[in-house]
């Protein structure tokens, strides 16, 4: 993706994926945390006791924010030093 070529299955933005796809399918299932129950319980901050779904949800966007920066870090540095993609 972008001219950033994958080496290995060790690579960063690999792990970011995959890790990001496993905790959020898990958050996905229905039934799995009380907010599919109580939509409101998604507004209570990740601070407070019990609140495992909402922490997880915050986690998998960060990882997910590290996937896409990633590339696109990339991208910016090889374009600053004129390098083509």
């Amino acid at each position: 993706m972008y001219g950033y070529d994958i080496n290995s299955l060790d690579d960063p933005c690999i792990k970011a994926a995959d890790e990001s796809t496993t905790m959020g399918s898990t958050l996905l299932l229905p039934g799995n945390n009380f907010v599919d129950i109580f939509p409101a319980l998604g507004r209570i901050p990740a601070w407070v006791p019990g609140t495992t779904a909402v922490r997880s949800a915050a986690y998998v966007k960060r990882v997910t924010e590290e996937m896409k920066r990633i590339p696109t870090e990339y991208v910016q540095k090889r374009f600053v030093s004129g390098i083509k993609i």
